[in-house]
């Protein structure tokens, strides 16, 4: 390398994976025109993979594959798929030490079940580009405390096959939804036992499943002159005695 900046890797072992893959010049190091290159990362082809603390695709170009076997990864931050514009399928359920998930600013859906049971999940930055959160995404992250905010280009906190998406996030204190969300799931925010204040931007009710937030304590907060369409509207009615209007 001669005088352009290497793409940083603070995990040695993701870094020596990298490399290997795409370095194209052999040097040792990746540079932006190679980052740009999309190559596919398969977790099953290394046997080092679950050493890996940090993994950063932020910087790179990627289809990525095995992520169930980074069985010791605490830190991920996505960048840009080749072939797809949403997590990888089921990629951390389950895993039991992964602690935070940025989505990055390419991404924007999360996939089903993509950290069901991340029961070590502390943090989730969604991207701002996000359009929706699929059923059971975050299910079960119990230690889950921090989601950045659902931005305004979120549709919808459901799945098409299932709903849940952030059910037993027994840690989670607050949230707040953007103003384009027209759908949320039953039982989405359900079991959420510890949420204290819930932020929804949408002007107009989104239609809403049942036991949203059965067994969750939490205020809703709607905005300035949306309060009675809340309270009557379809399943948000039956937490009427909580909602607030609330100046955004």
């Amino acid at each position: 390398m001669d005088g352009e900046p290497a793409i940083y890797m603070a995990d040695p072992v993701w870094r020596e994976i990298a490399v290997s893959v795409w370095d194209v010049d052999k040097d040792g190091y990746i540079i932006e025109n190679e980052a740009n290159i999309g190559r596919r990362i398969d977790f099953s082809q290394y046997s080092n993979g679950n050493k890996i603390k940090i993994l950063d695709l932020s910087n790179l170009v990627y289809d990525i594959r095995g992520c169930n076997l980074l069985t010791g990864v605490k830190e991920v931050y996505f960048g840009k798929s080749i072939n797809s514009d949403r997590m990888p399928y089921q990629c951390f359920m389950n895993n039991t030490s992964i602690e935070l998930l940025d989505m990055g600013d390419y991404l924007v859906q999360t996939e089903r079940m993509v950290c069901e049971g991340a029961t070590n999940l502390r943090k989730v930055v969604l991207s701002k580009k996000l359009i929706r959160i699929d059923g059971r995404a975050f299910k079960g992250c119990i230690s889950l405390e921090e989601v950045s905010d659902i931005p305004d280009t979120c549709t919808g906190i459901y799945g098409d096959y299932n709903v849940e998406s952030f059910r037993n996030c027994s840690s989670l204190k607050k949230l707040v939804v953007g103003a384009g969300v027209v759908k949320i799931g039953g039982s989405t925010f359900r079991d959420c036992t510890s949420m204290e204040n819930f932020y929804i931007k949408a002007i107009t009710p989104p239609a809403m499943g049942d036991n949203c937030f059965t067994n969750n304590p939490c205020n809703i907060y709607v905005p300035r002159g949306s309060g009675d369409a809340y309270k009557t509207a379809t399943n948000w009615s039956t937490y009427a005695d909580r909602i607030y209007e609330y100046d955004f």
